[in-house]
């Protein structure tokens, strides 16, 4: 091969490269700057533009707080099973006020209209109640265990 058919060849793949080069930065170009609605295409199928991604991701979270506030609707406290229903659309959660003293909330969830219970929170009273009896509890098995222990140092 000669140096001129050298340099020839060597000048076909700069401009392959330089070819390669432009459309990849045509791509870049319509990847970055693309409107909110278009697609590159490339090698491996069409990448969305970088505002396409945009618009896409806000979708996303409309949707997502769309749910959150369904779901935050029923968050509220109703004086019935009927008014939380009622003020809650299906898939829902609303509490509603416990009738046991040992109780201070019942959480449900509407199910196409019908109250489901999921669980039931204790009153503070209760719960303070429970501390108390498990503290005296203690105290008399500690008491029960000091006598024992003193009736065995004296047998």
């Amino acid at each position: 091969m000669t140096d001129i058919s050298a340099l020839e060849s060597y000048a076909g793949m700069l401009s392959e490269a330089a070819q390669r080069a432009i459309a990849t930065a045509e791509k870049q170009e319509k990847y970055i700057h693309g409107g909110p609605t278009e697609d590159v295409i490339t090698e491996l199928g069409p990448v969305p533009s970088i505002a396409k991604q945009v618009v896409l991701a806000e979708e996303r979270v409309s949707e997502a707080v769309a749910e959150i506030a369904t779901q935050m609707a029923g968050a509220m406290t109703y004086g019935s099973t009927a008014l939380g229903l009622l003020g809650t659309s299906s898939g829902g959660y609303f509490s509603v006020p416990s009738p046991d003293s040992r109780e201070y909330l019942i959480l449900y969830v509407n199910e196409s209209g019908a109250a489901i219970e999921i669980k039931r929170y204790p009153s503070e009273s209760y719960v303070t109640s429970l501390l108390n009896n498990q503290i005296n509890i203690s105290a008399d098995l500690i008491r029960t265990q000091t006598i024992i222990v003193q009736n065995l140092a004296f047998a």
